[in-house]
């Protein structure tokens, strides 16, 4: 389930990274919450996602309650995306619909291991 979950995280990664303009940021899309720049800045939330969710972070030593949380980030960021494209979550056949009907499906799969496991 783990590897599963580090792996759906890699395409919301890869949109955030292509979608944010680090030419303009003076910390070079490294999130510093005291900076005012960072403060201030529209894609404060996406940049702090990718500097604690990075490629070179120990996701495999977070509990899975924190790679749920990630996805669920995720999941609102990449439908926030298509939404503003206009798509059909449902029946678009493209990779960011798809990839929320697989989060999806994986989040409630996580959510019934922790049910299952709390008894």
């Amino acid at each position: 389930m783990r590897r599963a979950i580090i792996e759906s995280l890699t395409y919301p990664r890869m949109m955030m990274i292509s979608q944010m303009d680090s030419e303009d940021c003076p910390l070079r899309m490294y999130f510093d919450p005291t900076h005012p720049e960072c403060r201030c800045c529209e894609q404060s939330q996406e940049c702090r996602w990718l500097n604690s969710h990075d490629e070179f972070s120990v996701l495999a030593e977070q509990p899975i309650r924190h790679l749920h949380q990630a996805v669920l980030f995720c999941i609102d960021y990449v439908e926030s995306q298509s939404s503003l494209r206009k798509h059909n979550f449902r029946r678009c056949p493209c990779e960011s619909c798809v990839w929320l009907r697989d989060a999806r499906y994986l989040s409630r799969q996580i959510e019934q291991e922790a049910a299952l496991s709390a008894t």
